[in-house]
């Protein structure tokens, strides 16, 4: 009534509870002997602890696999895992967003959020930046108040055209070709090539293309490209410099002088004719007055 070990083979012997006494053999052959060896039975050639086991005869973590293929050690007591020890998503859904934990992209999806097939948020129709625009179609997030955008949602200090770093909003110069090294204003930085040959170089002419030979000012414009009294009547050709703003001129760049009154001298006449006839007239008087006398 205390054989703890029934159908004991015939000629084993056995201690006070009827079990067989382990001999100092090893039968396993991994080097512990049979009455230290717990894990009998070692496939040939695996490395044993103290007690006589492999890896491949530890469970560490007590899920169903054994060390030497489970990839997860330390599987939490109670945790559903596949083949390699690593624990199966449940068909849960742990953020509440209607995709089950399994096939969920996006784990901790905010309260609330409309989410896709993967568990991940999809745009709202919302207008976060209150540009026009819904979320799910804006490119340009962040429009700043009050500025005008496109149909994707973009306004002019949200775009570059040219590509030339200077966005639209601030570009003087659209249309910039590429390469180019341009300045604030978005504006190729002249080289200090001089490309007319006045003797200025383009990055402070202010007249480019002058025609050869002529003599400029420090500023690169010669007398052909200036119009200082400003009638229309390029410098070089104005024979009445600093006509009065207003005035109409002829080709000369003179005022056509009006025929109010009958005092003016006529548009079509000889410019100073009058002063002529008068200096005849006094020339023949005189004349006159000496053969008088």
């Amino acid at each position: 009534n205390v054989d703890q070990c029934q159908n004991t083979p015939a000629g084993e012997v056995v201690d006070s509870t009827g079990c067989t006494i382990q001999s100092g053999s090893d039968d396993d052959g991994d080097g512990v002997t049979n009455n230290a060896d717990q894990c009998q039975n070692t496939p040939a050639g695996e490395t044993v602890d103290v007690n006589g086991c492999s890896s491949s005869q530890l469970d560490d973590d007590g899920d169903g696999v054994a060390n030497n293929v489970d990839q997860c050690q330390n599987t939490p007591a109670g945790e559903v895992v596949d083949s390699t020890g690593c624990t199966i998503q449940s068909e849960g859904d742990d953020d509440n967003d209607g995709v089950a934990n399994n096939v969920d992209q996006c784990q901790n999806t905010p309260a609330g959020e409309t989410v896709d097939s993967t568990g991940c948020t999809v745009q709202s129709d919302g207008d976060d930046d209150s540009d026009g625009v819904t979320n799910n179609v804006d490119q340009c997030q962040n429009t700043p108040a009050g500025e005008t955008v496109d149909a994707n949602g973009c306004s002019s200090s949200q775009l570059d055209d040219d590509g030339d770093g200077v966005t639209n909003n601030a570009d003087l110069c659209q249309n910039t070709p590429a390469g180019e090294t341009v300045d604030s204003t978005g504006c190729t930085i002249q080289s200090d090539g001089d490309d007319d040959s006045d003797g200025v170089t383009n990055n402070v002419d202010q007249c480019q293309n002058t025609p050869a030979g002529e003599t400029v000012d420090a500023n690169g414009c010669s007398s052909s490209q200036l119009d200082d009294d400003g009638d229309g009547v390029a410098n070089n050709v104005d024979l009445c410099q600093n006509t009065p703003v207003g005035e109409t001129v002829v080709s000369t760049g003179c005022t056509i002088q009006s025929n109010s009154g009958g005092s003016e001298e006529d548009s079509g006449s000889i410019p100073g004719f009058s002063v002529i006839l008068a200096t005849v007239a006094l020339a023949g008087a005189a004349i006159n007055r000496r053969n008088k006398d």
